[in-house]
């Protein structure tokens, strides 16, 4: 298998794991661009599920540009496909949308493996991610989707019925095998006294209007502002997208303005991250998971902007701009 992101990486664990203790299963695996980081680095959940070491590692972009990441797909590319001429590879197993991750099932597809895709059909129209994970969906031969609607989407786009699966998102199988941290756990790893109300902020960037990034960290900072100090807020760091660094830089001094009552994490792993969402009183943010692993834990979300416009929302999710 091959991951991109902590992101895809925390949701295909479970995938990893189960595969990984069956005989039947050669597991190699893969970590591209932003694993590598210490600040966005996966190494843990890696070692969580049984996988000790890389099979292939692809260093993370050295500068966040157009430029750079059209550089780093060619690079995918080209360090795929050495390992394939002398690795013999039945599968590639991916999941998700990112750029990194369309580049790994064309070096596949190249190299005659089939590329095995989970959670294609999606949408997401307020983000360039749609288009690339729409194309994955195109190069690659099994699919297993999450839901009806993107399972149907996936059959449009001229898929074989016999190998488009509807499995639903391995995040809550996650969900299902984590060993949650209590709130006087994450109250001393975060060193914070909780309040009764707590925010868990996650917000990423609008990868179709870049330059509003900035603008939108300010009016999301100047909200949470008006909840202090009755409540305690939690931020993630961005994923590793255009305009990250600004959001982490100025979550970051919004953090430090008040640190009785804020923390700003770049990092929080899926263990913590899922504890958290346990406890929280509201997520915050434009993430992913505030459509698939919030329900889980019936915990309210108020959904920023069109990054997931098009995503199936539910009965807890209330989107404003």
């Amino acid at each position: 298998m091959a991951s991109s992101s902590r992101a895809d990486f925390g949701l295909l664990a479970p995938v990893i794991r189960e595969l990984n203790n069956d005989d039947f299963f050669e597991v190699a695996v893969c970590e591209i661009g932003s694993h590598i980081s210490k600040h966005f680095g996966s190494i843990e959940q890696r070692q969580a599920t049984g996988i000790a070491n890389l099979d292939l590692s692809i260093d993370a972009l050295p500068e966040d540009s157009p430029k750079s990441k059209a550089s780093f797909v060619a690079t995918i590319i080209a360090d795929l496909t050495s390992y394939f001429s002398s690795n013999p590879t039945d599968a590639i197993l991916i999941l998700g949308d990112r750029y990194e991750t369309l580049a790994i099932a064309y070096a596949a597809s190249l190299s005659d493996i089939a590329v095995i895709h989970l959670a294609g059909g999606d949408l997401t129209l307020g983000s360039i991610d749609d288009n690339y994970r729409h194309a994955i969906t195109k190069l690659a031969k099994i699919h297993f989707v999450t839901n009806t609607d993107s399972y149907n989407r996936v059959l449009q786009l001229g898929e074989e019925v016999e190998f488009v699966k509807l499995s639903g998102s391995p995040g809550l199988d996650s969900i299902n095998q984590t060993d949650f941290l209590t709130k006087d756990e994450l109250e001393v790893l975060l060193g914070l006294n909780f309040q009764d109300q707590l925010i868990l902020v996650t917000f990423h960037p609008d990868s179709i209007h870049p330059a509003r990034i900035a603008e939108q960290v300010t009016e999301v900072t100047l909200a949470l502002e008006q909840f202090l100090p009755n409540c305690t807020i939690i931020i993630t760091g961005a994923n590793y997208d255009s305009g990250y660094a600004t959001i982490n830089e100025k979550f970051a001094t919004f953090a430090s303005r008040h640190s009785n009552s804020i923390r700003f994490i770049e990092n929080l792993g899926t263990r913590h991250y899922f504890s958290l969402m346990k406890i929280a009183t509201v997520m915050v943010g434009n993430s992913s998971s505030g459509y698939y692993e919030a329900p889980s834990f019936g915990l309210p979300v108020i959904d920023l902007g069109d990054r997931q416009k098009g995503r199936m929302a539910h009965e807890l999710l209330s989107n404003v701009p």
